[in-house]
């Protein structure tokens, strides 16, 4: 049985394929945007720039003036040192405060 979060990770894959092959060869870069900065917007956006590398922007967008609000201060900052990491070399953007 394949579980939920399954599903959704076949389903996002499905998506990057299908704009990876759209734009093969050509001079145009994927645009995508993860909403929510919790611990699976952060893991959704490093992943699918891990895969985009050079061919596109991940823009993660969240309410919050921070990554992972709920989570305590030490994984926090390792969640944006590991993403950080993961990303270097790639178009990566954190959007925050995008409300108030």
């Amino acid at each position: 049985m394949i579980s939920h979060a399954g599903v959704l990770l076949q389903k996002v894959n499905n998506r990057l394929t299908i704009l990876e092959r759209k734009t093969f060869g050509k001079d145009y870069q994927i645009s995508v945007a993860i909403v929510g900065c919790g611990y699976s917007g952060v893991e959704l956006a490093a992943t699918v720039a891990e895969r985009l590398q050079n061919r596109g922007t991940v823009r993660a967008i969240n309410v919050d003036t921070m990554i992972c609000p709920t989570a305590p201060p030490g994984n926090r900052e390792a969640a944006l040192k590991v993403s950080c990491l993961m990303l270097s070399g790639t178009k990566y953007l954190f959007c925050t405060a995008l409300a108030n």
